[in-house]
């Protein structure tokens, strides 16, 4: 990635404008579309798009972004956030650790419980979405949660270098993560937040693949 792309990433993120993310190394037909929240040479976090609203947070390698393309002034989502006074998007928190991908997935973790990873280089449909039983220096073991809210027997152990995508607090992810039955032992907090009102569901960490979840960009 050259100097233009980090240039354009902190214009865009300044600028609080919604853009369409290309990463053609990895796959040439899909954008990711959304706001640039925070971006440095290792990480960039975005809120991306689904339909007119923003749905959680990602952060991609941003040695992986190829292209940004700006939305223009009449853009109907961006138009519809300042009508109702949600723009700009926001991030997750002041002072979130987006230094490596083991900081990243540990604040997640602690935070919402869940977390879903991404080895787009090997598989660009398959997402992991689970629980982090440990994030040891070079790999996380991930106990993962399917489709079907069932956890998996035994944890995955993904490394570092080759994550990807770093999904977090989506709608779909809150659903998961509420609808899970508790598995044994290793109990954590997971915050689901409607609206205004948070509720604190204690469920157990756990398992499963996943493939597209039918967002805005395709995952």
């Amino acid at each position: 990635m050259g100097v233009k792309i980090r240039s354009r990433l902190e214009r865009v993120c300044g600028e609080h404008r919604a853009v369409f993310i290309e990463r053609r190394r990895l796959d040439a037909d899909r954008t990711i579309g959304g706001f640039v929240l925070e971006t440095n040479q290792d990480w960039t976090l975005m809120a991306p798009l689904t339909g007119l609203a923003p749905d959680g947070w990602i952060a991609l390698r941003t040695a992986d972004v190829t292209e940004v393309s700006v939305k223009g002034e009449r853009d109907v989502a961006m138009r519809w956030l300042k009508h109702k006074g949600t723009w700009p998007a926001q991030p997750p928190s002041d002072g979130f650790p987006l230094t490596d991908a083991r900081s990243i997935i540990e604040a997640v973790s602690d935070r919402w419980g869940l977390v879903g990873l991404s080895h787009e280089a090997d598989d660009m449909d398959c997402l992991h979405i689970g629980a982090v039983e440990r994030a040891a220096p070079k790999k996380v073991r991930l106990r993962e949660l399917d489709a079907k809210t069932r956890w998996a027997v035994r944890a995955t152990k993904l490394r570092y270098a080759d994550i990807t995508r770093i999904d977090f607090n989506d709608a779909y992810m809150t659903a998961l993560g509420t609808l899970a039955e508790p598995a044994p032992g290793q109990l954590y907090r997971h915050r689901a937040v409607s609206g205004s009102t948070a509720t604190v569901h204690v469920i157990a960490k756990g398992t499963g693949t996943h493939g597209s979840t039918g967002t805005a960009d395709g995952r």
